[in-house]
């Protein structure tokens, strides 16, 4: 890629044991494995240290997203931690997301537009965290070749040695990360009525977000009370505890980290309801 972000080529620094570099900087994997200046058998060098990168066993699981918000690209990362020991400030356990352009700006097909970093404060082995990460305004891009990729790295031998890539994973794009529909959601109740009429709520979005359902008043049961993308939350009076007219209320649905969040009005009318049965005629 063109335009390498700093939190890319400061790990080819901590790898490089001189305090002279030749260009171009080559560094597979943050640096487990590092090259220095250009040469008849550079570009043959380069695909070695990538075709033995392709061998090793990861150090981590990575699922990634990626969402346009605005002039902003917006990343959800998931890490699982297989690396056998803590990752965390101390050895420079650190989730990038870069957002690149498969444009040909300058020498390459891929241009970095932005790239954001967090560190990772505790993540003990066999351990799961996600990670939030958004990009600077973007301006001038063609968002229709815009794409990301995220990658988790650290120090595995001390803090004075070089990076190690755990594991990169390629964004997957989604229209929007966390959605419940219908938004707006209208009942009626007669007294008569011997069943309930529900309302079936989908939270959609990225794949195995967690989920629960709030809501303040004891006329609405939710079942379930928590989910994961993809499910369905019913929304059903409670006619015991109904009053007579309408009610208002919303049912909050938030993401296990309190990522995201999405409200669903429901308005339900207790009292006589008239309904009028049309025929259906088939030809």
């Amino acid at each position: 890629m063109d335009n390498a972000p700093h939190s890319r080529s400061s790990r080819f620094g901590a790898a490089f044991p001189d305090s002279m570099a030749w260009l171009p900087e080559t560094i597979v994997d943050s640096g487990n494995q590092w090259g220095s200046g250009w040469g008849e058998d550079s570009v043959a060098e380069a695909q070695q240290m990538v075709d033995h990168a392709l061998t090793r066993p990861p150090t981590a699981e990575m699922a990634s997203y990626w969402w346009r918000d605005g002039a902003r690209m917006r990343f959800y990362v998931r890490v699982k931690n297989l690396a056998g020991k803590s990752l965390y400030w101390a050895n420079g356990a650190t989730v990038h997301a870069i957002a690149y352009e498969n444009a040909r700006v300058v020498l390459t097909g891929r241009y970095v537009r932005d790239a954001r970093h967090a560190g990772v404060e505790a993540l003990s082995p066999g351990g799961t965290d996600t990670f939030t990460l958004a990009s600077a305004e973007l301006q001038g891009v063609d968002w229709t070749k815009m794409a990301g990729v995220t990658l988790l790295d650290y120090r595995p031998d001390g803090w004075d040695k070089a990076y190690d890539t755990a594991q990169a994973a390629l964004a997957q794009r989604v229209d929007t990360p966390f959605a419940a529909n219908p938004k707006t959601v209208a009942l009626l109740v007669d007294p008569a009525d011997e069943a309930m009429p529900p309302a079936h709520i989908r939270l959609s979005g990225i794949p195995g977000l967690e989920w629960t359902a709030h809501t303040y008043v004891t006329w609405l049961e939710m079942n379930p009370l928590s989910g994961s993308t993809g499910a369905r939350s019913t929304l059903t009076p409670a006619k015991e505890s109904l009053s007579p007219g309408r009610q208002i209320t919303e049912v909050v649905y938030t993401t296990a980290k309190g990522e995201f969040t999405q409200a669903v009005r429901v308005e339900v009318y207790y009292g006589p309801v008239s309904r009028v049965h049309l025929p259906v005629i088939m030809r």
